[in-house]
């Protein structure tokens, strides 16, 4: 294989830059090393000797120094260091006010916009770190949950109408609701009662009853009043 070929750069000892024997030794092109104050000549194209100034840098192809996965920062001006690559998966470079370093990633604390949904729709939370969303409910409903499956929508049970229902009282049989008389009209003058018992009824435990006759028990029902308790008919 051929040597390649070098041209030698002549270089000079003095003592300034201004030294005589410099200026009339050097020539276009040469460099001449001043040893006492470690400055570099040259003679320029005007045959003047002047100090050597490499041209300013002003990107890099490839930093020298640092391995693989290693990161470049600025230890101090003009002065670049290395950062070791983290030991932990997924941290992240953090500044602790004097240096960086690597540090675990913040967990999340809120947010401010979900991804996916649409309009109306509720988030909610479908396991641990996993959100979904319901579906888009109908007017009136609202939102329920069973203590164990996801969320969602249903229909209340409506009141029956208050018109000309003034002072009664809501009651239910265990399918629908009702309103109820109190027992007293006229300004609670006048206690009514109905005239037909057409379901079976048990006196509530403790307590005695009180009705206006005649009292009519339809064919199968049974009234059943508990021992040591009354039902008078006046």
């Amino acid at each position: 294989m051929a040597q390649p070929t070098y041209t030698p750069i002549s270089l000079y000892y003095s003592a300034t830059a201004t030294n005589v024997p410099l200026s009339t030794n050097l020539v276009f092109g040469e460099l001449a090393i001043n040893i006492a104050d470690g400055i570099i000549f040259y003679k320029n194209s005007g045959g003047t000797v002047v100090p050597f100034s490499p041209t300013t840098a002003t990107s890099a192809t490839n930093l020298s120094g640092g391995a693989a996965n290693r990161i470049a920062y600025q230890t101090a001006l003009n002065t670049t260091g290395f950062l070791p690559a983290p030991t932990i998966a997924g941290y992240v470079l953090g500044w602790n006010g004097t240096s960086i370093n690597w540090v675990a990633a913040p967990a999340a604390t809120s947010s401010v916009n979900l991804t996916g949904g649409s309009a109306g729709v509720v988030p909610y939370q479908s396991g641990v770190g996993a959100t979904s969303f319901t579906a888009v409910g109908t007017a009136g409903q609202v939102l329920i949950s069973n203590g164990a499956a996801a969320p969602t929508w249903s229909t209340l049970n409506a009141l029956p109408s208050q018109t000309g229902n003034a002072g009664k009282y809501l009651s239910t049989d265990g399918t629908n609701a009702s309103w109820q008389d109190t027992g007293a009209s006229a300004s609670g003058v006048i206690w009514e009662n109905t005239l037909v018992i057409s379901s079976n009824y048990t006196l509530t435990a403790g307590k005695n009853g009180m009705s206006v006759g005649p009292i009519t028990i339809n064919s199968g029902v049974v009234v059943t009043v508990p021992s040591g308790q009354r039902w008078v008919v006046l």
